[in-house]
């Protein structure tokens, strides 16, 4: 009896003792994770309820060609569903651990410990907020994001080998393909996949004077999915159908989508915690575990208060969540100075559309603007601060690829018309690219440990103080141009073709229409009002005020926003809520003393009417 306790003593202290002793860890915990987890609710729930085995291949392949063409995950979408609930729980626990091991095997070295680098990527893995992987139901987002991200590691482990010189066998060379077009089967991981080849293959291109033939058939698979799914039918299908999560989508500009795409990303980390509520939020733990990491090793490499202080601020930002409602309390305007509030608004439970504290409506008011100036100031500091870390070498641009490869999986939502909709499971890549970054700088932490260096140098030899403030100063202008160019483009004011001007449709009898306002601000000129087509629910809008002048016959498209109309519901039917417009002009644009015509320019579900409302402006 004792010498079997003995021995079963033993196992459990080798078990413990063991380097993969993380891994059973992080198993067991997602064993009791999804032992709890509900599902059948969101998407699969209606797929339960409307495919059964006989009608599954059918529903798969209209969906594909119609809706969308991402056919690994559909795939799954369509038969998971079939399925016990078990079986996706086990396949799930199975991912997680796929991402686990992929992690470590990119990340292990010699020298390095391989449990504490194993405890790092667990702890890392159950930081991240699990049940942004339920948004659309947990089948559904699952297979589509975090089953997808366990494959894009997976795909770069042949990198690993081929810097390490080791060989790789036939069967390896079909799993890396396989797990690069699975990877591949979505936009965001296809587009970093894409840009990370390319660049490890004009790295060893440099290095090693070899075409690395491998890298290059996986660049190409990545790349060329990449392009197929993002012109194929069913993605621009599905674009048009989606539409509907942010109906105003046609009116809002290049500038705009990529300042809502930005603000919406980066509010998550220190404002609101889905992005567009109201309320303060939480701190992120990763983001803040990343910053905190950066700050770390800075003040680990520098004694320079510079260094120290371009690394300090972006992790002051990060904790700022947990200060807040104190701050907040001590200085009431800075409330408004620092949050970037979003909202989705949802009119008779069918129009929504997209609103920011930065519209047409209050974008003279340059505090406004400070958010996103913010925003953009703390990505730059970021990449500085990994640039002090792994100075003038190869890493560095890796690293700060990485890093803003992930900022451009999320903010690259700007130009979807299910920005908001799709809600935080968008956040996945951005969270993986964190991740990353932070394994990157463990493992410099611990190369620089290794190699018993002084624990904070004065000087460096690698990284010029002047590039530094060169970069600080180029990083604080560009936010400031940025921000210049938002105001900029809310000023536009285009002028439009004769030829544009005779292919509009001059016959307006079947449309309704009111000018209610046409008011002269200090700054400029406010005209506001509705119009709609009878007998045709708006689905699409776009909807804009013209100019005219008639002396040289010129017609000027002004800026304008969409306005929600429960008014104009009330009295025509809720399904010309959606009717309402508002426009800007300022002043600068219009010559003195020269009176203007009004007219709508009515563009809303591909019509393309000129409205003349009789109403004039006189500068």
């Amino acid at each position: 009896m004792r010498y079997c306790m003995n021995k079963l003593a033993n196992k459990i202290e080798a078990i413990i003792g063991s380097n993969n002793f993380p891994f059973f860890v992080l198993f067991v915990i997602m064993l009791i994770l999804h032992q709890a987890v509900i599902t059948n609710f969101g998407d699969e729930q209606s797929v339960r309820n409307a495919v059964t085995w006989s009608s599954a291949w059918q529903s798969y392949t209209r969906y594909l060609m119609n809706m969308n063409n991402r056919f690994i995950p559909m795939a799954l979408y369509f038969t998971l569903p079939l399925f016990p609930e078990i079986v996706w729980k086990t396949l799930d626990i199975a991912i997680v651990m796929l991402i686990a091991v992929s992690l470590s095997l990119l990340f292990r070295t010699e020298a390095q410990n391989p449990k504490t680098l194993n405890w790092v990527i667990v702890g890392l893995i159950l930081l991240y907020p699990m049940k942004d992987m339920s948004t659309a139901g947990w089948l559904a987002t699952t297979t589509g994001f975090s089953w997808i991200l366990a494959f894009v590691f997976v795909s770069f482990l042949p990198i690993r080998k081929f810097y390490k010189k080791e060989s790789i066998s036939l069967g390896e060379y079909i799993i890396y393909i396989i797990a690069t077009i699975i990877a591949s089967n979505s936009q965001q991981p296809a587009m970093i996949i894409s840009v990370l080849y390319a660049l490890f293959w004009a790295d060893i291109f440099y290095r090693f004077r070899k075409i690395p033939r491998f890298l290059t058939l996986q660049f190409c698979t990545a790349f060329s999915l990449l392009i197929f799914f993002t012109f194929h039918v069913a993605t621009i299908n599905r674009f048009e159908v989606e539409k509907h999560w942010w109906i105003d989508f046609d009116m809002v500009s290049v500038i705009q989508k990529i300042k809502m795409g930005f603000g919406s990303t980066f509010s998550r980390f220190f404002g609101s915690p889905y992005a567009f509520s109201s309320d303060l939020g939480s701190p992120d733990p990763i983001f803040i575990l990343l910053c905190g990491i950066i700050l770390y090793a800075v003040i680990r490499k520098y004694k320079h208060p510079l260094y120290r202080t371009i690394s300090a601020i972006p992790f002051g930002l990060s904790v700022f969540p947990l200060l807040a409602p104190i701050i907040y309390r001590m200085f009431p305007s800075w409330e408004r100075w620092i949050k970037y509030q979003y909202d989705l608004i949802l009119y008779n439970d069918e129009y929504i559309t997209i609103q920011d504290r930065l519209t047409l409506f209050d974008y003279t008011v340059l505090e406004n603007y400070l958010p996103i100036i913010l925003h953009l100031l703390l990505v730059g500091l970021i990449c500085i601060s990994l640039y002090l870390i792994f100075e003038n070498t190869r890493k560095t641009i890796l690293v700060i690829a990485i890093f803003l490869l992930g900022v451009f999986s999320r903010l690259i939502m700007g130009f979807s018309p299910t920005l908001l909709a799709s809600n935080t499971r968008t956040f996945l890549f951005l969270y993986a690219a964190m991740a990353v970054c932070i394994l990157f700088i463990f493992k410099e932490l611990n190369e620089k440990r290794r190699e018993q260096q002084s624990a904070i140098t004065t000087t460096s030899k690698a990284v010029d103080r002047r590039h530094i403030v060169l970069l600080t100063t180029l990083t604080t202008f560009a936010a400031l141009l940025f921000a210049a160019a938002i105001l900029a483009d809310y000023e536009c004011v285009e002028e439009l073709s004769q030829s544009a001007i005779a292919a509009m449709n001059k016959n307006n009898s079947q449309m309704k229409w009111h000018v209610d306002e046409v008011t002269e601000q200090r700054s400029g000129f406010r005209v506001s009002g509705w119009a709609f087509k009878e007998n045709e629910p708006q689905k699409r809008i776009k909807t804009y005020v013209i100019l005219r002048d008639p002396e040289n016959n010129q017609y000027f498209r002004v800026n304008t926003a969409f306005v929600a109309r429960p008014d104009v519901g009330k009295e025509y039917g809720k399904e010309h809520v959606a009717s309402g417009f508002y426009s800007r002009c300022s002043k600068w644009h219009l010559k003195n003393g020269r009176t203007y015509d009004i007219y709508i320019w009515y563009v809303n579900d591909k019509n393309n009417i000129l409205i003349f409302t009789g109403k004039k402006l006189t500068r």
